[in-house]
Parts: C-alpha cells; structure tokens; sequence
C-alpha cells in the first residue's frame, strides 16, 4: 500500500523537480561518501602522529611532571607560606601559575614541525598521493592536540591529588573550569604555532619564534596598546587571555574585580577578561590562525 502511493506520487510529480531531487539525492550520497573517507584518511593520520611522537610525548611528561613538583608543589606546600595553608583555591592558582611556561613549552616542541617537517625531509605524509592537504593538516593537528590535552589532564590530575591530601576532603572541583580554559587557550596558541610552521623553514625556528612571541610579543604589544588606549581591555593578548586559567580555579572569580583605575594617571589595570570576552578572543585566534595555515600550505611547493 505504502508503494503504491509512493508510485503515484511519483507519476503525477513534475519531471524537473524530480530530477532536481535525484540529483540532491545523489550529490548526498557522494557527500557522504566523501566525508566517510576524509575522517577514516583524518583517523589514520592521528593514529600516526601520536605513534611518532610517542617517545617525545614521554619525555615531555616526565620533564613537565618533575618541573610542577619540585617548582610548584612541594615549594607550595613544604614552604611556611602561612597564607595559603587554609587555601586550596591558592594552592591551585599558584601551581598554575608555572603553566604560563610550560603550556606554551610543550604546545611548541609539539606542534613546531606539523607543516615544515613535511617539506624539510624526504618523507613524510606528501609523498603519498592517497592523502590531501587537508587531511594531512587536520589529522596531524588532532593528532598532537590530543597528545597536549593528555599531558595536561596529568597535570591537572596530580594538582588535585596533591591537594586532596594536603588539605583533604571535599575535593575541589573549580580546576575543571580552568582545565576548559586552559584547552581553549592551547588550541588557539597550537593553531598560532601551525601557522608559523606553515612558512618558517625548520622546527627550531618555529619554537623559538613562537614562545619569543607568547613570553615577549604579547607582553610589548599590551604594553604598547595600554599605553595608547587605556580604557581598552587588552584582548589582543594572548598573554592577558591566560590569565583567566588561574583565576578562574576560584569559586568567586566571576565576581572579582577585574579592573583598577588610577585615578591620578587614568591607567587601566586589567587583570583577567570576562568568560565571554576569552572565549571570543582564543575562537578567533583559532581560526584566524587555521584557516591562514592550510592557505599557505595548500598553495606551498616542497
């Protein structure tokens, strides 16, 4: 019964539109087909990538692991820092503090050779006619970024360990907020280091330029526009933007005060941004960067 009034319906419709909708139908299916095989091509890449920098991704961890405790853990909590010692909130802030180092560190030993690396050896995912750029890009960059979030939820697992038994229970959850921020900051930092991979000519001068530009760029380039704009909040910074990652392990940081004023100077004092304002800033920066990055590598010969 349920053909036949699909047979019907057919007879009495318009030739044009049912061609049209044959070839809707049909450019679908090839859509489809198509985008099975970009993330299967995407899926192998990644696999690749992680397995080539496996033993790096270690090594990494354990020079991230050991900076964190002998740096920030054990100086936080051995040290007669009698204002922290009620505090886990502080405890966290002040062991992230060191992330303003070595997420910017491991971003680029990371992500420093996604697009030059291609062209610098006589191997490398080019040489197979079967992939695209696209995929190459894509796959390669999920791939590391996976491997950065992974070295990072460690980190962030053993900060609430050692405040869980330093202070006890309840355990704090507010570092799950700033674990989202400091994702969101790595993605738009790692996409600024694909970027500079996309031209620059070898891996070393990719981290040396990217981390000259995160621990200085930023810093010069916030001076600069807070000293001709003063009343504007310095979002171009990424180096202000990662400020909300520390502060944000405070249950009340919504409420903070964010700005000072000198009232004899007019000088604005940013210390952190809004939710709203970080996420615009690290999602343009993402795909400003991205979107440059596959330009140039689409249209880069080796």
């Amino acid at each position: 019964m349920m053909f036949d009034r699909f047979n019907k319906l057919m007879k009495h419709m318009d030739p044009r539109l049912l061609g049209l909708l044959f070839k809707v139908n049909s450019w679908l299916k090839e859509f489809i087909k198509q985008v099975k095989i970009d993330l299967n091509q995407i899926l192998q890449v990644m696999k690749f990538e992680v397995q080539l920098h496996k033993i790096r991704f270690i090594i990494i961890t354990i020079i991230s692991i050991f900076l964190m405790v002998f740096s920030g853990f054990l100086p936080t909590i051995l040290l007669p820092f009698g204002f922290i010692s009620d505090s886990p909130y502080l405890f966290f802030t002040m062991s992230l503090s060191l992330f303003s180092f070595l997420a910017p560190l491991f971003s680029c030993l990371l992500f420093s050779g996604v697009i030059c690396t291609e062209y610098k050896r006589n191997v490398g995912f080019l040489r197979l006619p079967v992939l695209k750029k696209h995929q190459i890009l894509i796959g390669k960059f999920l791939g590391n970024y996976f491997l950065t979030l992974i070295l990072v939820a460690i980190l962030y697992t053993m900060m609430t360990v050692f405040s869980f038994l330093y202070y006890g229970p309840p355990i704090v959850l507010t570092p799950i907020i700033s674990f989202m921020f400091l994702s969101l900051f790595l993605l738009a930092y790692c996409s600024i280091v694909t970027f500079l991979s996309s031209f620059m000519p070898s891996a070393l001068s990719v981290i040396i330029t990217a981390l000259a530009l995160f621990l200085f760029g930023f810093g010069i380039l916030q001076s600069i526009g807070q000293a001709i704009f003063p009343e504007l909040e310095p979002l171009y910074s990424l180096m202000y933007v990662f400020n909300i990652v520390t502060v944000s392990v405070q249950p009340d940081f919504m409420d903070q005060e964010r700005v000072y004023v000198d009232p004899e100077t007019n000088y604005h004092f940013w210390s952190f941004p809004t939710v709203e304002g970080a996420l615009l800033t690290l999602i343009i920066y993402f795909l400003v960067s991205i979107t440059l990055a596959y330009i140039i590598f689409r249209r880069r010969r080796g």
